[in-house]
């Protein structure tokens, strides 16, 4: 017999989870950040993009978004995750399902 589940009720389960080990980090003074560099307007990855920004908001997680034209190469890309920042990254995401124009594993690496 299948059973029924309710997938709603289990993301606010996951989510409430992370807020609670977020406000841990955040007694011991560490600050977690997602930070997103999004290339080109497609539709679905703008709600996407939204959609964590809200679920980092939630759960109490800082979100920076770096929005860049299609037409951006990779050079343009690596330059700010190059730069000095005063927050130390801890990992790095790519979305390998978005199509871009350039090579989306150079951009991770």
């Amino acid at each position: 017999m299948a059973k029924i589940i309710d997938g709603k009720q289990i993301s606010l389960d996951i989510k409430n989870e992370l807020k609670e080990k977020v406000a841990k980090y955040k007694e011991q003074g560490i600050e977690i950040t997602l930070a997103v560099v999004k290339v080109g307007n497609d539709p679905a990855s703008a709600v996407y993009v939204r959609n964590k920004e809200k679920a980092c908001e939630y759960v109490g997680i800082n979100s920076k978004t770096l929005a860049l034209p299609e037409e951006t190469t990779e050079e343009p890309t690596e330059a700010p995750t190059e730069e000095p920042t005063e927050e130390p990254t801890e990992a790095l995401a790519d979305n390998p399902e978005e199509p871009v124009n350039n090579d989306s594993q150079a951009v991770v690496e």
